[in-house]
């Protein structure tokens, strides 16, 4: 009698509880969770029970003024929680454990804690006042966006599923990427990211390095890229996209990255580099006429060319103890200690465009006639050595 006793109790004290009423101190939360579709609240009440919401997988609340949201805890079976452009400054997620798609875009956070939620396969927390975040146990993870954050690193080594990365506006400035194989979509506009190799992404489709401090760009490795945006960046110096997939670079072609969780994003195929580059001379392209038929959203003065051996140019070039110093202007000084006997310059279509003796002791050619590109100069010494080194005329 006494046991049956308590099994009535403790079965009674179970119903009580998973019938309880949540209470939502925000008025503006509670309102967007009865607003919700599928209705959370399934008996009408225009109450959320504690049963209610165990058995919630979405909220979708954007835009709707909340700035706490003291009740969320009990939503314990969440999948998806977008909470996109509301002034919320804090957020506890340790009770959401299944947790796959975050979105707390326009929202005042400061800190996020995702320690639990190692299920996240979308993350979005782009335009808030987080300077710190760690995804290191997010191995789910396919889609981060951070963009306009005050974070000045990012370490995304051990999400080898990510397929798209967005970091624009940010104070970060180095960007490790040999674990992101998959990577099919990277955006870092506006940051202090000057150098990075491509060639450790080989499914990427769209890259948008606007605003960066670039000197040159190699997609060369990258046959699947069927966006780029390359617009302001004033160092640019030339483009290589021969990859033997320039179509796909094409405009109006089929360019999407498709997620787990969250459908996917359509990308606006082609070349954009019209803006902002002045020293943008030469882009490397698979077939030129293609090229020229395709891709018109490119600087005036661009010369588009398929020889992207004419485009490994370093500051000083060394061979049988000749340097030549490149970028030129007006002169082309060579430097060593050889008896010189005659130069000629070549196009980077094969035509020579300069011939002239040289005094054994001379060591510098007037260049200022040459147009701006990309020139191999043949030099050939008083015993007869023939030495070639390749320059860029500016």
């Amino acid at each position: 009698m006494k046991n049956r006793l308590l099994l009535t109790i403790t079965i009674l004290s179970l119903k009580i509880g998973f019938s309880q009423i949540i209470d939502f101190p925000d008025a503006n939360f509670k309102s967007a969770l009865l607003q919700q579709s599928p209705s959370i609240d399934t008996n009408n009440d225009s109450e959320i029970q504690i049963s209610e919401a165990l058995a919630t997988k979405n909220i979708i609340a954007s835009a709707k003024r909340i700035s706490d949201v003291t009740g969320l805890e009990e939503f314990k079976n969440l999948e998806r929680l977008n909470l996109f452009n509301n002034p919320i400054t804090s957020i506890s997620l340790t009770n959401q454990t299944k947790l796959k798609l975050l979105d707390l875009t326009f929202t005042d956070i400061t800190e996020l804690n995702l320690s639990t939620n190692k299920d996240l396969i979308s993350l979005a927390i782009s335009n808030t006042s987080i300077s710190k975040i760690d995804v290191s146990n997010l191995n789910k993870l396919e889609l981060l966006n951070v963009s306009r954050t005050d974070l000045s690193s990012i370490d995304v080594s051990n999400n080898l599923s990510l397929l798209n990365l967005e970091i624009n506006f940010t104070k970060i400035n180095s960007l490790e990427i040999s674990s992101n194989s998959m990577l099919e979509f990277l955006s870092f506009r506006d940051t202090k990211i000057s150098s990075l190799d491509f060639s450790l992404l080989p499914n990427l489709k769209s890259i948008n390095v606007s605003d960066t401090k670039f000197t040159s760009l190699d997609f060369s490795n990258n046959p699947r890229l069927c966006s780029l945006s390359a617009k302001d960046c004033s160092f640019l110096e030339y483009i290589i996209i021969k990859n033997g997939n320039n179509q796909a670079l094409a405009k109006n072609q089929g360019c999407s990255v498709s997620y787990s969780i969250g459908g996917g994003s359509s990308i606006t195929s082609g070349i954009f580099a019209d803006k902002g580059n002045p020293n943008l001379n030469f882009i490397c392209v698979d077939d030129v006429s293609f090229a020229q038929r395709n891709f018109d959203l490119i600087p005036a003065q661009t010369q588009l060319i398929s020889d992207c051996s004419s485009l490994s140019i370093n500051e000083f070039s060394y061979e049988e103890n000749i340097q030549i110093f490149s970028p030129v202007s007006e002169t082309l000084e060579i430097q060593g200690d050889l008896n010189l006997k005659r130069i000629e310059i070549y196009n980077i279509q094969g035509k020579k465009v300069m011939d002239s003796n040289l005094d054994s002791n001379e060591k510098t050619v007037s260049v200022g006639v040459l147009p701006t590109g990309f020139f191999t100069a043949l030099i050939t010494t008083l015993d007869k050595r023939k030495i070639t080194r390749k320059f860029l005329k500016r």
